[in-house]
């Protein structure tokens, strides 16, 4: 599943206006990355086309990109270049997005099996490329399910997901239910409708009264965190959650 901006045109696009309500000074902190650098990247990387987001993210987030927590990386084109020029290759389908320079090293890619989607991961260098499929397997953290999502949700947590004073996790016994296409239904009632940027990955919810999400990554439980003032209000939400989780 892709996500498709709610206003049409580059999912990338969408994603920055997302962030500048929030932030009108965000465009002003960054920069696109040249054609020439762009370039330079895909050849640095092995010659294969870019997926066609990663390149929209390069040419308006080449430079000046700062992301925190989980996220947090230096995303500066050059600096990824920098990785490449001194001899490292990511796994197949895997393009550095992000490199980190302190320990555990959990460096952020994206990861387009068909050039479509992207899929945004963090893991180690792998210790050969022989090795590096099980490795990933074993070490990944789950970002986003795409691009435009992984700018996206940082926004959302900032802003909206920490807006509000109460909270509640909720989480499946078991994995790989398929439960997250259930969620929008058990929320929709309740006020909470999915935001243009969720997937298959991680759903986003929001109202005046609070916020949602939902994630179900591979392999994985399915979890939800939900914030609001009004505990009363989240005790509903959970109760409306509980049998998607228990399904």
């Amino acid at each position: 599943m892709t996500a498709e901006p709610v206003g049409g045109g580059s999912p990338i696009d969408e994603a920055l206006r997302y962030i500048g309500a929030f932030e009108p000074e965000f465009a002003q902190r960054v920069v696109g990355a040249a054609a020439s650098e762009i370039d330079a990247l895909q050849a640095a990387a092995g010659g294969a086309p870019l997926p066609a987001l990663y390149r929209q993210f390069l040419q308006r987030l080449g430079h000046g990109l700062v992301l925190d927590g989980l996220q947090a990386a230096n995303y500066d084109v050059q600096a990824v270049l920098a990785r490449y020029r001194f001899g490292y290759q990511p796994p197949p389908k895997f393009w550095m997005l992000g490199r980190v320079s302190g320990d555990p090293y959990f460096d952020v890619y994206v990861f387009s099996p068909d050039g479509l989607q992207t899929r945004v991961l963090a893991f180690p260098p792998p210790p050969s490329t022989n090795s590096a499929g099980e490795f990933v397997r074993q070490h990944a953290q789950f970002l986003a399910g795409n691009l435009a999502q992984f700018l996206a949700d940082a926004a959302f947590r900032r802003h909206r997901l920490a807006g509000f004073s109460s909270q509640q996790v909720l989480s499946s016994r078991q994995p790989g239910a398929k439960r997250l296409s259930h969620c929008d239904a058990a929320l929709a009632p309740l006020g909470l409708k999915p935001l243009w940027f969720s997937d298959d990955w991680q759903r986003f919810y929001d109202a005046p009264e609070g916020v949602a999400m939902a994630t179900e990554y591979p392999g994985q439980q399915t979890a939800v965190l939900m914030r609001a003032h009004e505990p009363a209000l989240l005790t509903r939400w959970t109760q409306a959650m509980r049998p998607v989780l228990d399904r």
